[in-house]
């Protein structure tokens, strides 16, 4: 595997509401802690990037530009 950093895929989908994230992959959906949230959103920025990927790999995809990853994050975004 290789890329700068770790996004969403296509399709994934995800709100914050009352401490709690839920992440939608269109096949399932799933409720994380906001703190373990951002934790993994750091973690695709890092070198933890392809581990965020290995063990998500419904969620999570690898993109050879930082930008197109933090773009696939934002409109990830449910607002």
């Amino acid at each position: 595997m290789s890329g700068s950093a770790a996004g969403f895929r296509e399709g994934v989908r995800f709100v914050r509401d009352a401490g709690f994230v839920y992440l939608d992959d269109g096949r399932a959906s799933f409720r994380i802690g906001e703190a373990a949230f951002d934790a993994l959103l750091l973690a695709c920025r890092t070198e933890a990037r392809e581990e965020v990927v290995a063990r998500y790999p419904t969620l999570f995809r690898l993109y050879d530009a930082a930008s197109d990853a933090e773009e696939s994050i934002a409109k990830a975004r449910f607002v």
